[in-house]
């Protein structure tokens, strides 16, 4: 018997596009799954369409609950996975069909704790190829700290054993970053094998994340998701690397984060906010301690504004492209 595939689905107020996601994990050729579709108190019918879908397919579950974000809802699901394997798909998002076909076969390799696949993104109805990182097997851990693979949460499957010996599970209360942060942990403790083809469609629309008006006060939440798999790394990190290499990287990888942050807060002119968090918070000290020379010319340029602590030449920053 093949194994049975927990697919876990949190949706709020998508009933324009769940019906079009249910339907892609239906029309998966890899038979052996169950659907767990959490609706996050949506204020509109998309518990009634998921509903009306499961009527029709006995392998799909809709369970309803208060709204408490995207991370609750996922752990929601992983309570009532039965699968050995589980797989997070959005509510708006869609997976192409031999998606659970190509990953559970690339989990059938000794010591493979994840598997992961390329994606696309749907722009307005038009399909464009949106993974140009890399592809790598094993400890990725390293790779995907410099930069060079760059997985998404709908486009891995992973070994539920590896979350549940880990009590690795999503950071309820995290706005931003929460995927991320579980990733990172996640291959910290395991293996991982690439499909090296894009099998999950991530769609881009009016009122999704990757639209959304840019809040600092939503987006730190990126910052502190990454110091809890930062730490969780130096605790538990299990890989082929020395641990003091990994965790160099992750620190590099923090400051070039903490740079970026502040040069969108001025760049959307929430300049007092910003030099207030230079000054007298933890997030100014990820900042001194940047060395220059491992930034590129134009992450350099942005260094020097954001240092030169000088409101009046930040408030410039909103004429540039």
């Amino acid at each position: 018997m093949p194994s049975l595939v927990s697919v876990i689905m949190p949706a709020y107020n998508v009933e324009g596009y769940i019906r079009e996601s249910i339907r892609s994990v239906m029309t998966q050729t890899y038979p052996n799954w169950e659907l767990i579709v959490i609706d996050d108190g949506s204020q509109d019918n998309t518990a009634e369409v998921a509903r009306e879908m499961a009527r029709n397919d006995t392998r799909i579950m809709v369970v309803s609950q208060e709204n408490g974000g995207v991370s609750r809802a996922r752990n929601r699901g992983l309570d009532l996975a039965k699968g050995e394997l589980v797989s997070f798909l959005d509510a708006d998002d869609l997976w192409e069909k031999e998606f659970l076909t190509k990953l559970v076969t690339a989990m059938q390799q000794p010591g493979v704790g994840l598997a992961y696949s390329g994606y696309d993104h749907l722009h307005w109805g038009i399909l464009r190829r949106s993974y140009r990182h890399g592809y790598a097997d094993g400890w990725i851990l390293p790779d995907v700290l410099k930069g060079r693979v760059h997985p998404l949460i709908c486009a891995m499957l992973m070994d539920k054993r590896v979350l549940e010996v880990n009590s690795i599970r999503f950071s309820e209360g995290c706005v931003v970053g929460e995927d991320q942060e579980l990733i990172l942990k996640v291959l910290c403790v395991a293996r991982a094998r690439a499909v090296r083809t894009p099998e999950f469609i991530y769609r881009v629309r009016r009122g999704s994340t990757i639209r959304s008006v840019w809040k600092w006060e939503n987006h730190i939440h990126d910052l502190y998701a990454h110091q809890r798999a930062f730490r969780f790394i130096a605790e538990n990190y299990s890989g082929g690397h020395g641990v003091e290499c990994i965790l160099s990287l992750a620190e590099e990888r923090m400051q070039v984060k903490v740079l970026r942050f502040f040069w969108r807060m001025v760049k959307n002119q929430y300049c007092t906010d910003a030099l207030r968090l230079i000054n007298g918070s933890e997030w100014g000290g990820y900042l001194r301690q940047i060395a220059l020379e491992k930034l590129s010319t134009i992450e350099r340029s942005k260094y020097e504004i954001i240092m030169s602590l000088d409101p009046k030449k930040w408030s410039l920053l909103k004429y540039m492209p």
